[in-house]
Formats: C-alpha cells, structure tokens, sequence
C-alpha cells in the first residue's frame, strides 16, 4: 500500500500534464478549424452577396496574361475582359493569340494586345518590356507553365526538358514581375497573380521538377506579399487541385479517381477562372480559388499529413559550392571519415587550396572542377569529369544570396537569372547528370541544402527564400521515387549558421546572439552534425540540433505566417 501510495501522486501528476497538454491540443484544433471556416465563407460565399468590385478603378485598365490562349489562362483572359479590363495575351502561337483577341473583342468590346513570347527561351523578356511599356498595367497574371506530359521518374527527363520547365514554370513569373512591378510601384495600385498549385503544397514523385517549380512559386508570392503590403499592391496566389481541361485527360488514373469519388473537386477551366478572380474581393491573398480545392486541400492535410499525402563504403564525395563556408566543411567531414572528395566551384586557386588542404590532413584523393553555376553551359564539361567516376554522394550546396536584404523590387534582372541557375538549376543539372550512375550501380546519397527560409517565408529575400522552398519540395519528391532503388535523398533545412556571411545581417545576429546564441552553430560544428544525420535514417531534417529545436517551438508558438511578418521585422532593411 505503501508503495502504490508513493506511485499514485506521480501518476496523478502525469495525468493531469497530458490533460493540460490535451486540452490545448483541442482549444487549438479548434481554433483553427473555426478560422479556417471562417477564411472559406469570407473568401466563397461573401463575394456573391455583394457587388462585383470595381478591378479598372482599383487596380488599372490592362491585365496582362502569360499562357492565354488555352486552358485556365485563356478563361481568365474571358473572365478579366468580362469585368471590362482591356486584355494582353503572351503566349508562343501567334494563331492562337489572334483566335483569343478576336473572341475577346467580339463578345465583351475591350481593347487587346498580344505578344508572341516562347518563354522556354531567355532572350524574350527584352522585347516584352518594350511592348508592355506605354501600359497602364493594373494585373499580372503569371499563369504559364508546363508539366510532363505523363508521370515520369527524374531520372528519365532529359536535360532540355529540365531547363524548359525551369524558364517556363519560374524564371517566367520572376522576370514578369521584375517588368511590370516598376510601374505599379509608381501609379501605387497593382495586383499579382501567380498560379501555384496544391502540388507545390503536397510533394508529387514522377512530377517532381514541376512540383518543386510550384513550391518556388507558392513562396515567392508570400515574400513578395509581404515585401509590398505598404505600397498598395496586392500579390495572391492560387493554390488550386485539379482542373477538368484537356490535359487532365492524359493523367487517366487521376481522372477516374476524382470523378467517381470527389466529381466536386474537379471544375471546369472557366468555373475555375470565375471563381478565383472572385476571391479577389475577399482580401485573401493565399487561396485555392475554388471552394471544392480548398475543402479537398483541408480535408487532405485533416486525415493523411504531409508526408503521407507525398508518400557509406569508399567511394567519391561531390560537392558543389565546395571551397567556403559550410561546403568546404561538408569536404572535411567526408573527407574525414576516409572517402574520397571531388569539389566544383568558380575558383581555381581556391580550388587547388582546398584540395591540398584536404590531401595533407586526411590522405585521400581529391579531384576538383571550375565550373562557374551562374551559366548554363558548364555542365557538359561536368558530365565529361565525372563519367568514369564511381560516384556515392552528391552535396548540392552552391547557392548565392542577396549581399544585404533587399526589396525584389530593387534587384536587378542578371540578379534574379544568376540566383535562378545556381541555386535551383545546379542542383537539377547535377542531380541529372550523377542519378544514372547511382541507379546503375544500385547505391547512393543525395544532400540537398535546402533552408528553414524556404519553409517560413523571407520578405526581402524573396527570391532565394523561394529558390530554397523549391529545394525542399524537389527533395522530397525526388526521395520519394527512388526509395525502392537503394538511393536516399536529404534535405538539410538549417537555419543560420554562423560564417562570415551572416556578419552583413546585423539584425539577424543581434536576435540570435542575444536570445537565441544556441542556434548559432559554426560551419565546422553544422557540418559535424548533419554528416552525423545521415546515420539515423531522416531524410528531412535540419541537420543541428539546436535547428531543429527552434523550429519546432516557432511552429508550434506562431504558426507560419506569423513568423514570416517576424522574419520581415528582422530582415528589414534600414
């Protein structure tokens, strides 16, 4: 009696922890449930009841619309001239787009202008923004993208269809933005639309290119959300599912399921057109557009989760972005466990430097290659380098950011390009050219550096918090379709590390310093750490404790959208 009289007041104690514990779980389950209720009346069926906003007096005369001339991009061409706004159509057919200019004129009178643009290509932008010019620009649409045209493995797509989907799906919606964002920064009205997708949301393996372009898109719009809230500009994104148009017809699987289980997830491309630029009047600027998506989209993450919705011998170390930093320390680590190390970056003497360092501490061969990420032909010879190599890992770790944060609308056009193909196109290129190899030889590791920015959103690093959600999304595919071949995928979302480039964020490391020094790690210590993760078999993780620990506590104390207005507040530049 004695005994069970010592155990009971800990029991009781325990009990009443986990209800406590319980008992905000639920406050807190509901609290979003009612919010989330709420966000789907305001944004549905609010608009209906009132009045149709007035979009010229708001936002400008013109909408301009990239893809428009079939499918969802064309029906918000219809949808944008019904409401009485004068209509420019950018897309690749010159037949199409004369088609679509007459339909729009003859059924609702507007004024049209269409620019013949193959955005595949990198040297169109020049002539569009001529063209746009003499425009009161009220609307951009950054609709135009691609996919495959059925599911396929990464390792079967070949290069030119990586970098068509790269320039379509992002380069696309970066570099219209840059052009047409000057001008409503000055008339101080404007809205940005740019169609993201549920599959930027939920990884999709055999679409994993096109998954993670969404992913990039999806943030992008927050940060730059965030970015442009004082200036009077608007930026939605739409997170929409499935579509009934022609294309859907190809994915014959994913047709049958939906129409004979969820037939109201499934609209037609005009209902879809409609129905979004009605949200418009809700002042939400992150929705699917259409209600049946958003309660799939709630409905899905309720019952299943992420993940679930998803689903070392000696051999050669590559390592990318390799002669600084944490890529320098990712060659230490490897090289100290005894494998052999190949680096590629821009610096032959940097190079030569690591590579004895490497070679004089540890013994092993090394191999290095210049290669230069910010163009795009470097990568044959990279092919070259590598083809007789029995290559074990790939560490994709080049990456560039902004030098100090800045407004998206203050950098440059060469900016966002050389952001573009180091950050996302590297590590698509190398991955294309290394995968073959590890599948035939039925063993090996991927490391993507991906970010803690590219899963809460990063005002004034608009673009690389954007480039490094597309990362987390491409890894998480990628992972998914190879788990029954023996190869891993790891994503790295660390959080700041202390190097020589976090010194030139001075409000950041004030914060961290002062409250949170436990995050703070060294390259040297971050690298340690996460070459030790690889070990416990996580595929997505932050690679340092300390990371991890403060992720966990952010997400569960603001939610992300909250962190991402923190994050704004931090960054900010003066």
């Amino acid at each position: 009696m004695l005994a069970s009289e010592q155990v009971n007041p800990y029991l009781d104690g325990v009990i009443k922890f986990c209800a406590i514990i319980g008992f905000i779980y639920i406050i807190k389950f509901l609290l979003v449930l009612f919010i989330d209720l709420w966000i789907g009346f305001k944004t549905y069926i609010l608009p209906k009841l009132g009045k149709q906003e007035d979009l010229i007096n708001k936002y400008g005369s013109w909408a301009v619309i990239t893809g428009s001339t079939d499918g969802i991009g064309k029906e918000f061409a219809m949808e944008y001239a019904k409401r009485g706004l004068n209509i420019c159509l950018i897309s690749r057919s010159i037949f199409k787009l004369q088609d679509t200019a007459n339909q729009i004129e003859n059924k609702y009178g507007v004024c049209t202008k269409f620019i013949q643009a193959d955005f595949s290509r990198t040297d169109v932008y020049d002539n569009i923004r001529k063209e746009l010019s003499d425009l009161d620009i009220g609307i951009l649409v950054n609709n135009v993208g691609i996919a495959m045209e059925t599911p396929e493995p990464f390792l079967h797509e070949n290069e030119d269809f990586c970098w068509r989907i790269l320039n379509v799906n992002i380069a696309a919606a970066v570099m219209m933005t840059s052009i047409v964002l000057p001008g409503m920064v000055a008339r101080k009205r404007g809205l940005i639309v740019n169609v993201g997708s549920q599959s930027g949301v939920f990884p999709v393996p055999y679409m994993s290119l096109y998954s993670s372009s969404k992913a990039f898109l999806n943030m992008f719009s927050t940060c730059l959300e965030l970015e442009l809230e004082n200036k009077n500009i608007r930026v939605q994104c739409l997170v929409g599912g499935w579509i009934d148009t022609k294309l859907l017809e190809k994915y014959t699987g994913v047709l049958k399921f939906y129409r004979r289980f969820f037939p109201w997830v499934l609209p037609t491309a005009s209902q879809y057109a409609a129905s979004a630029v009605n949200t418009l009047s809700s002042g939400n600027n992150f929705t699917c557009g259409y209600w049946g998506h958003s309660l799939f989209l709630v409905f899905a993450q309720f019952t299943t989760g992420r993940y679930t919705q998803a689903r070392m011998a000696k051999f050669l170390v590559i390592i990318t972005g390799s002669t600084d930093g944490i890529g320098k320390e990712f060659a230490m680590e490897y090289a100290k466990r005894g494998l052999n190390i190949c680096l590629i970056s821009r610096s032959i003497s940097k190079l030569q430097d690591t590579a004895n360092q490497i070679v004089n501490k540890y013994g092993v061969n090394t191999k290095f290659i210049q290669a230069d990420f910010s163009r795009t032909d470097v990568y044959d010879n990279i092919r070259k380098e590598l083809s007789d190599l029995d290559i074990g890992i790939l560490v994709n770790n080049v990456g560039i950011a902004m030098e100090t944060p800045e407004p998206f609308l203050h950098e440059n056009e060469d900016f966002y390009w050389r952001i573009l193909n180091v950050n996302i196109a590297a590590a698509v290129m190398m991955t294309s050219i290394v995968l073959p190899g590890m599948v035939a030889r039925n063993r090996g590791l991927i490391v993507n550096m991906g970010s803690q920015t590219g899963i809460i959103p990063v005002p004034y690093m608009s673009v690389y918090s954007s480039s490094k959600a597309f990362i987390n999304m491409f890894s998480t595919c990628l992972e998914l379709e190879l788990e029954n071949k023996n190869i891993r995928v790891q994503c790295l979302l660390g959080g700041w590390i202390h190097t020589k480039l976090m010194d030139k964020y001075t409000g950041v490391v004030k914060l961290y310093r002062r409250y949170f020094p436990w995050v703070l790690p060294t390259a040297a210590r971050y690298a340690a750490s996460a070459v030790s993760t690889i070990s416990s078999g996580n595929n997505y993780t932050s690679g340092y404790w300390g990371h991890a620990l403060f992720l966990a506590i952010t997400e569960f104390t603001t939610g992300r959208y909250l962190q991402a207005r923190i994050a704004k507040a931090v960054v900010k530049p003066k």
